[in-house]
Protein backbone atom coordinates (compact mmCIF):
# COMPACT_ATOMS: atom_id res chain seq x y z
CA UNK A 1 0.00 0.00 0.00
CA UNK A 2 2.95 2.33 0.61
CA UNK A 3 3.41 5.28 2.93
CA UNK A 4 0.39 7.25 1.73
CA UNK A 5 -3.09 6.03 0.79
CA UNK A 6 -4.55 6.99 -2.55
CA UNK A 7 -8.10 8.37 -2.78
CA UNK A 8 -9.74 4.95 -3.14
CA UNK A 9 -7.83 3.49 -0.21
CA UNK A 10 -8.59 6.51 1.96
CA UNK A 11 -12.32 6.22 1.27
CA UNK A 12 -12.25 2.52 2.11
CA UNK A 13 -10.24 3.15 5.27
CA UNK A 14 -12.65 5.88 6.40
CA UNK A 15 -15.75 3.81 5.67
CA UNK A 16 -14.52 0.83 7.70
CA UNK A 17 -12.50 2.71 10.32
CA UNK A 18 -14.62 1.43 13.21
CA UNK A 19 -14.16 -2.14 11.97
CA UNK A 20 -10.36 -1.83 11.67
CA UNK A 21 -9.81 0.28 8.55
CA UNK A 22 -7.84 -0.75 5.47
CA UNK A 23 -5.51 -3.74 5.92
CA UNK A 24 -1.92 -2.97 4.92
CA UNK A 25 -0.80 -6.34 3.54
CA UNK A 26 2.55 -4.90 2.37
CA UNK A 27 3.65 -4.20 5.92
CA UNK A 28 2.11 -7.24 7.58
CA UNK A 29 2.56 -10.27 5.36
CA UNK A 30 5.28 -12.16 3.56
CA UNK A 31 5.54 -11.65 -0.19
CA UNK A 32 3.99 -15.03 -1.07
CA UNK A 33 0.96 -14.36 1.13
CA UNK A 34 0.58 -10.82 -0.20
CA UNK A 35 0.33 -12.28 -3.70
CA UNK A 36 -2.61 -14.41 -2.59
CA UNK A 37 -4.39 -11.26 -1.37
CA UNK A 38 -3.71 -9.59 -4.73
CA UNK A 39 -5.02 -12.67 -6.56
CA UNK A 40 -8.25 -12.58 -4.53
CA UNK A 41 -8.81 -8.91 -5.39
CA UNK A 42 -8.13 -9.64 -9.07
CA UNK A 43 -10.63 -12.52 -8.96
CA UNK A 44 -13.16 -10.22 -7.30
CA UNK A 45 -12.71 -7.79 -10.16
CA UNK A 46 -13.46 -10.53 -12.68
CA UNK A 47 -16.59 -11.50 -10.72
CA UNK A 48 -17.82 -7.89 -10.77
CA UNK A 49 -17.12 -7.66 -14.52
CA UNK A 50 -19.04 -10.91 -15.03
CA UNK A 51 -22.06 -9.55 -13.11
CA UNK A 52 -22.06 -6.38 -15.21
CA UNK A 53 -23.08 -8.52 -18.18
CA UNK A 54 -26.37 -9.22 -16.38
CA UNK A 55 -26.58 -6.01 -14.35
CA UNK A 56 -25.16 -3.23 -16.57
CA UNK A 57 -26.15 -0.63 -13.96
CA UNK A 58 -23.96 -2.23 -11.31
CA UNK A 59 -22.11 0.71 -9.73
CA UNK A 60 -18.40 0.93 -8.99
CA UNK A 61 -17.65 -1.12 -5.86
CA UNK A 62 -14.67 -0.32 -3.67
CA UNK A 63 -13.53 -3.78 -2.53
CA UNK A 64 -10.57 -4.47 -0.26
CA UNK A 65 -9.48 -6.11 3.00
CA UNK A 66 -10.30 -4.82 6.48
CA UNK A 67 -7.67 -4.85 9.23
CA UNK A 68 -9.42 -7.33 11.51
CA UNK A 69 -8.58 -10.96 12.38
CA UNK A 70 -12.27 -11.82 12.97
CA UNK A 71 -13.95 -13.97 10.33
CA UNK A 72 -16.31 -11.50 8.69
CA UNK A 73 -17.22 -9.75 5.46
CA UNK A 74 -19.28 -6.57 5.04
CA UNK A 75 -21.24 -4.76 2.33
CA UNK A 76 -22.54 -1.22 2.64
CA UNK A 77 -23.46 1.98 0.84
CA UNK A 78 -21.82 5.05 2.38
CA UNK A 79 -22.25 8.60 1.06
CA UNK A 80 -23.74 7.20 -2.12
CA UNK A 81 -20.85 4.81 -2.87
CA UNK A 82 -20.76 1.03 -2.49
CA UNK A 83 -18.17 -0.94 -0.54
CA UNK A 84 -17.31 -4.55 0.20
CA UNK A 85 -14.82 -5.30 2.94
CA UNK A 86 -13.37 -8.73 3.70
CA UNK A 87 -11.55 -9.11 7.00
CA UNK A 88 -7.99 -10.32 6.46
CA UNK A 89 -8.64 -12.90 9.19
CA UNK A 90 -11.45 -14.38 7.13
CA UNK A 91 -9.20 -15.13 4.16
CA UNK A 92 -6.26 -16.38 6.25
CA UNK A 93 -8.49 -18.59 8.41
CA UNK A 94 -10.04 -20.17 5.32
CA UNK A 95 -6.62 -20.79 3.79
CA UNK A 96 -5.32 -22.19 7.08
CA UNK A 97 -8.34 -24.50 7.36
CA UNK A 98 -8.13 -25.98 3.87
CA UNK A 99 -4.32 -26.19 3.94
CA UNK A 100 -4.43 -28.22 7.15
CA UNK A 101 -7.17 -30.44 5.81
CA UNK A 102 -5.15 -31.29 2.70
CA UNK A 103 -1.98 -31.66 4.79
CA UNK A 104 -3.73 -34.46 6.74
CA UNK A 105 -3.63 -38.08 5.63
CA UNK A 106 -7.14 -38.86 6.85
CA UNK A 107 -8.96 -36.06 4.99
CA UNK A 108 -9.94 -36.18 1.29
CA UNK A 109 -7.47 -39.01 0.76
CA UNK A 110 -8.71 -39.66 -2.77
CA UNK A 111 -7.09 -36.41 -3.97
CA UNK A 112 -3.40 -36.30 -4.93
CA UNK A 113 -0.74 -38.45 -3.25
CA UNK A 114 -1.97 -38.49 0.32
CA UNK A 115 0.88 -40.81 1.36
CA UNK A 116 3.22 -37.81 1.25
CA UNK A 117 1.31 -36.09 4.04
CA UNK A 118 1.99 -36.71 7.73
CA UNK A 119 -0.42 -38.35 10.16
CA UNK A 120 0.33 -35.67 12.77
CA UNK A 121 -2.78 -33.84 13.98
CA UNK A 122 -3.15 -30.32 12.56
CA UNK A 123 -5.12 -27.72 14.49
CA UNK A 124 -6.94 -24.73 13.02
CA UNK A 125 -5.27 -21.44 13.96
CA UNK A 126 -8.42 -19.97 15.47
CA UNK A 127 -8.98 -17.98 18.63
CA UNK A 128 -12.00 -16.25 20.15
CA UNK A 129 -11.96 -12.45 20.29
CA UNK A 130 -14.92 -10.77 22.02
CA UNK A 131 -17.00 -13.88 21.37
CA UNK A 132 -16.11 -14.10 17.67
CA UNK A 133 -13.98 -16.66 15.81
CA UNK A 134 -10.74 -15.06 14.60
CA UNK A 135 -7.45 -15.99 12.94
CA UNK A 136 -4.47 -16.21 15.30
CA UNK A 137 -1.99 -14.27 13.14
CA UNK A 138 0.87 -14.16 15.62
CA UNK A 139 0.76 -17.71 16.99
CA UNK A 140 -0.25 -19.68 13.92
CA UNK A 141 1.69 -22.72 12.81
CA UNK A 142 1.99 -22.80 9.04
CA UNK A 143 1.21 -26.25 7.69
CA UNK A 144 0.98 -26.56 3.92
CA UNK A 145 0.36 -29.84 2.09
CA UNK A 146 3.50 -31.63 0.94
CA UNK A 147 1.86 -33.06 -2.17
CA UNK A 148 1.75 -30.39 -4.88
CA UNK A 149 -1.70 -31.38 -6.14
CA UNK A 150 -3.18 -31.26 -2.65
CA UNK A 151 -1.58 -27.86 -2.14
CA UNK A 152 -3.23 -26.58 -5.30
CA UNK A 153 -6.57 -27.94 -4.11
CA UNK A 154 -6.16 -26.11 -0.77
CA UNK A 155 -5.72 -22.83 -2.63
CA UNK A 156 -8.62 -23.64 -4.98
CA UNK A 157 -10.95 -24.45 -2.06
CA UNK A 158 -9.98 -21.16 -0.41
CA UNK A 159 -10.74 -19.31 -3.64
CA UNK A 160 -14.15 -21.01 -3.91
CA UNK A 161 -15.03 -19.96 -0.35
CA UNK A 162 -13.93 -16.36 -0.88
CA UNK A 163 -15.78 -16.22 -4.21
CA UNK A 164 -18.93 -17.30 -2.41
CA UNK A 165 -18.47 -14.54 0.18
CA UNK A 166 -17.95 -11.98 -2.60
CA UNK A 167 -21.04 -13.16 -4.47
CA UNK A 168 -22.99 -13.00 -1.18
CA UNK A 169 -21.91 -9.42 -0.45
CA UNK A 170 -22.57 -8.44 -4.07
CA UNK A 171 -26.04 -9.93 -3.62
CA UNK A 172 -26.71 -7.38 -0.88
CA UNK A 173 -25.89 -4.62 -3.38
CA UNK A 174 -27.62 -6.03 -6.47
CA UNK A 175 -30.80 -7.00 -4.62
CA UNK A 176 -31.09 -3.51 -3.11
CA UNK A 177 -30.40 -4.44 0.52
CA UNK A 178 -27.57 -1.95 1.04
CA UNK A 179 -29.44 0.92 -0.58
CA UNK A 180 -32.53 0.23 1.52
CA UNK A 181 -30.56 -0.02 4.76
CA UNK A 182 -28.49 3.08 4.02
CA UNK A 183 -31.56 5.21 3.29
CA UNK A 184 -33.61 3.79 6.15
CA UNK A 185 -31.21 2.80 8.94
CA UNK A 186 -27.70 3.98 7.93
CA UNK A 187 -26.33 0.47 8.45
CA UNK A 188 -24.26 -2.26 6.79
CA UNK A 189 -24.45 -6.02 6.26
CA UNK A 190 -21.94 -8.21 8.06
CA UNK A 191 -21.47 -11.96 8.36
CA UNK A 192 -21.45 -11.65 12.17
CA UNK A 193 -23.74 -9.94 14.65
CA UNK A 194 -22.74 -6.34 15.37
CA UNK A 195 -22.27 -5.80 19.13
CA UNK A 196 -23.87 -2.34 19.22
CA UNK A 197 -27.04 -3.36 17.32
CA UNK A 198 -26.75 -0.18 15.26
CA UNK A 199 -29.65 -1.14 13.01
CA UNK A 200 -31.94 -2.32 15.82
CA UNK A 201 -34.98 -0.65 14.23
CA UNK A 202 -35.13 -3.18 11.41
CA UNK A 203 -37.06 -6.34 12.23
CA UNK A 204 -34.86 -9.36 12.81
CA UNK A 205 -36.85 -11.49 10.40
CA UNK A 206 -36.35 -8.85 7.68
CA UNK A 207 -32.60 -8.90 8.26
CA UNK A 208 -32.51 -12.70 8.20
CA UNK A 209 -34.62 -12.78 5.04
CA UNK A 210 -32.19 -10.48 3.23
CA UNK A 211 -29.28 -12.68 4.34
CA UNK A 212 -31.04 -15.70 2.90
CA UNK A 213 -31.64 -13.76 -0.32
CA UNK A 214 -27.92 -12.95 -0.55
CA UNK A 215 -27.16 -16.68 -0.07
CA UNK A 216 -29.61 -17.52 -2.87
CA UNK A 217 -27.93 -14.95 -5.13
CA UNK A 218 -24.48 -16.38 -4.33
CA UNK A 219 -25.62 -19.96 -4.95
CA UNK A 220 -27.26 -19.12 -8.27
CA UNK A 221 -24.28 -17.20 -9.63
CA UNK A 222 -21.79 -19.78 -8.38
CA UNK A 223 -23.78 -22.28 -10.43
CA UNK A 224 -23.88 -20.05 -13.51
CA UNK A 225 -20.15 -19.40 -13.36
CA UNK A 226 -19.50 -23.13 -12.98
CA UNK A 227 -21.60 -23.93 -16.05
CA UNK A 228 -19.53 -21.50 -18.12
CA UNK A 229 -16.31 -23.12 -16.88
CA UNK A 230 -17.63 -26.66 -17.45
CA UNK A 231 -18.50 -25.75 -21.03
CA UNK A 232 -15.24 -23.85 -21.60
CA UNK A 233 -12.48 -25.71 -19.72
CA UNK A 234 -9.85 -23.86 -21.74
CA UNK A 235 -10.71 -20.74 -19.73
CA UNK A 236 -9.68 -22.13 -16.34
CA UNK A 237 -6.47 -23.41 -14.69
CA UNK A 238 -5.69 -27.10 -14.24
CA UNK A 239 -7.13 -27.80 -10.81
CA UNK A 240 -10.44 -26.15 -11.65
CA UNK A 241 -10.66 -28.40 -14.73
CA UNK A 242 -10.86 -31.29 -12.24
CA UNK A 243 -13.28 -29.53 -9.89
CA UNK A 244 -15.51 -28.36 -12.75
CA UNK A 245 -15.32 -31.51 -14.85
CA UNK A 246 -19.12 -31.82 -14.71
CA UNK A 247 -21.99 -30.59 -12.56
CA UNK A 248 -21.69 -33.47 -10.08
CA UNK A 249 -17.98 -32.90 -9.44
CA UNK A 250 -18.56 -29.15 -9.14
CA UNK A 251 -21.23 -29.49 -6.48
CA UNK A 252 -19.30 -32.20 -4.65
CA UNK A 253 -16.34 -29.86 -4.12
CA UNK A 254 -18.48 -26.73 -3.76
CA UNK A 255 -20.74 -28.09 -1.00
CA UNK A 256 -17.71 -29.38 0.93
CA UNK A 257 -16.24 -25.88 0.82
CA UNK A 258 -19.43 -23.94 1.66
CA UNK A 259 -20.34 -26.26 4.52
CA UNK A 260 -16.92 -25.72 6.10
CA UNK A 261 -17.15 -21.96 5.53
CA UNK A 262 -20.47 -21.82 7.38
CA UNK A 263 -19.23 -24.32 9.99
CA UNK A 264 -16.66 -21.76 11.12
CA UNK A 265 -19.57 -19.76 12.54
CA UNK A 266 -20.23 -22.59 15.02
CA UNK A 267 -22.98 -25.23 15.17
CA UNK A 268 -25.65 -24.68 17.83
CA UNK A 269 -28.94 -26.37 18.65
CA UNK A 270 -32.10 -24.97 17.08
CA UNK A 271 -33.98 -22.66 19.44
CA UNK A 272 -36.89 -20.84 17.86
CA UNK A 273 -37.11 -18.02 20.41
CA UNK A 274 -33.36 -17.38 20.29
CA UNK A 275 -32.92 -17.77 16.55
CA UNK A 276 -35.73 -15.37 15.67
CA UNK A 277 -33.90 -12.61 17.61
CA UNK A 278 -30.70 -12.88 15.57
CA UNK A 279 -29.70 -10.82 12.53
CA UNK A 280 -28.47 -13.91 10.70
CA UNK A 281 -30.34 -17.16 10.21
CA UNK A 282 -28.42 -20.04 11.83
CA UNK A 283 -25.80 -21.64 9.61
CA UNK A 284 -27.60 -24.95 9.18
CA UNK A 285 -30.73 -23.08 8.00
CA UNK A 286 -28.59 -21.26 5.45
CA UNK A 287 -27.30 -24.65 4.32
CA UNK A 288 -30.88 -25.90 4.07
CA UNK A 289 -31.82 -23.08 1.71
CA UNK A 290 -28.65 -23.60 -0.33
CA UNK A 291 -29.45 -27.30 -0.81
CA UNK A 292 -33.06 -26.47 -1.71
CA UNK A 293 -31.75 -23.91 -4.19
CA UNK A 294 -29.44 -26.48 -5.80
CA UNK A 295 -32.26 -29.02 -6.05
CA UNK A 296 -34.50 -26.43 -7.74
CA UNK A 297 -31.72 -25.39 -10.16
CA UNK A 298 -31.06 -29.00 -11.16
CA UNK A 299 -34.77 -29.74 -11.68
CA UNK A 300 -35.61 -26.61 -13.67
CA UNK A 301 -32.63 -27.16 -15.96
CA UNK A 302 -33.38 -30.89 -16.42
CA UNK A 303 -29.97 -32.09 -15.29
CA UNK A 304 -29.54 -35.86 -15.42
CA UNK A 305 -29.38 -37.86 -12.17
CA UNK A 306 -30.77 -35.00 -10.06
CA UNK A 307 -31.72 -37.31 -7.17
CA UNK A 308 -28.35 -39.06 -7.29
CA UNK A 309 -26.52 -35.72 -7.11
CA UNK A 310 -28.71 -34.51 -4.23
CA UNK A 311 -28.12 -37.73 -2.31
CA UNK A 312 -24.37 -37.47 -3.00
CA UNK A 313 -24.35 -33.97 -1.51
CA UNK A 314 -25.71 -35.32 1.78
CA UNK A 315 -22.70 -37.66 1.93
CA UNK A 316 -20.46 -34.71 1.11
CA UNK A 317 -21.80 -32.85 4.14
CA UNK A 318 -20.99 -35.83 6.36
CA UNK A 319 -17.44 -35.84 4.95
CA UNK A 320 -17.12 -32.08 5.45
CA UNK A 321 -18.22 -32.34 9.08
CA UNK A 322 -15.65 -35.06 9.75
CA UNK A 323 -12.91 -33.00 8.09
CA UNK A 324 -13.78 -29.90 10.12
CA UNK A 325 -13.71 -31.79 13.41
CA UNK A 326 -10.37 -33.40 12.49
CA UNK A 327 -8.60 -30.01 12.64
CA UNK A 328 -10.62 -28.47 15.48
CA UNK A 329 -11.60 -29.55 18.96
CA UNK A 330 -15.26 -29.87 18.00
CA UNK A 331 -16.97 -33.22 18.32
CA UNK A 332 -18.44 -34.58 15.09
CA UNK A 333 -22.10 -33.68 15.28
CA UNK A 334 -23.70 -34.21 11.91
CA UNK A 335 -26.72 -35.67 13.73
CA UNK A 336 -27.36 -32.23 15.27
CA UNK A 337 -27.05 -30.60 11.86
CA UNK A 338 -29.68 -32.86 10.30
CA UNK A 339 -31.94 -32.60 13.39
CA UNK A 340 -31.77 -28.81 13.18
CA UNK A 341 -32.36 -29.13 9.46
CA UNK A 342 -35.71 -30.85 10.10
CA UNK A 343 -36.79 -28.88 13.17
CA UNK A 344 -36.24 -25.52 11.49
CA UNK A 345 -38.30 -26.31 8.39
CA UNK A 346 -41.31 -24.31 9.64
CA UNK A 347 -39.14 -21.33 10.57
CA UNK A 348 -37.50 -21.47 7.17
CA UNK A 349 -40.94 -21.21 5.58
CA UNK A 350 -41.62 -18.10 7.70
CA UNK A 351 -38.51 -16.46 6.27
CA UNK A 352 -39.38 -17.44 2.71
CA UNK A 353 -42.91 -16.08 3.14
CA UNK A 354 -41.55 -12.83 4.62
CA UNK A 355 -39.70 -12.23 1.35
CA UNK A 356 -43.04 -11.16 -0.16
CA UNK A 357 -43.24 -8.37 2.44
CA UNK A 358 -39.73 -7.11 1.61
CA UNK A 359 -39.99 -7.04 -2.18
CA UNK A 360 -41.85 -3.67 -2.39
CA UNK A 361 -39.36 -2.12 0.07
CA UNK A 362 -36.29 -3.30 -1.86
CA UNK A 363 -37.60 -2.86 -5.39
CA UNK A 364 -36.64 0.86 -5.67
CA UNK A 365 -33.00 -0.03 -4.86
CA UNK A 366 -32.63 -3.36 -6.71
CA UNK A 367 -30.67 -3.55 -9.97
CA UNK A 368 -32.91 -6.21 -11.47
CA UNK A 369 -35.80 -8.56 -10.79
CA UNK A 370 -36.33 -9.86 -7.26
CA UNK A 371 -37.10 -13.59 -7.66
CA UNK A 372 -38.02 -15.93 -4.82
CA UNK A 373 -35.49 -17.00 -2.21
CA UNK A 374 -35.28 -20.37 -3.93
CA UNK A 375 -34.72 -19.03 -7.43
CA UNK A 376 -35.76 -21.39 -10.23
CA UNK A 377 -35.32 -18.94 -13.08
CA UNK A 378 -31.83 -20.11 -14.06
Amino acid sequence: MGEKMDERELKFDTTFKERGGLFDADRTLALSTRKMFDDIKADAGSIIDYLKLTYPNLPYINLDFINSPIINATACRYKGEHYIGINYGCFLLLYDMFSKMFASQQILNDIGNVALETDERKNLSAIIIDGYVAFDLYNTRICNPIDEVRGEFAMAYTAIAVRYLIFHELGHIVRGHTGYLDDTYASAFSEIESPNNEDGKIKYIDRQTMEMDADSFATNHSHLRAIVEINHPEMIPGIFKIINKNIKTFYSHWIFVIYNLLRLFLLTEFNYDKNKLAKHPPQWMRMQLILNNIHAILMINNFDNNDIITSHLRNTIESAESAFCSITFDTKNSELFWLNFLQSEHYGKEIRYNWNNLIPLLKPYALGKLPGLVDTEL
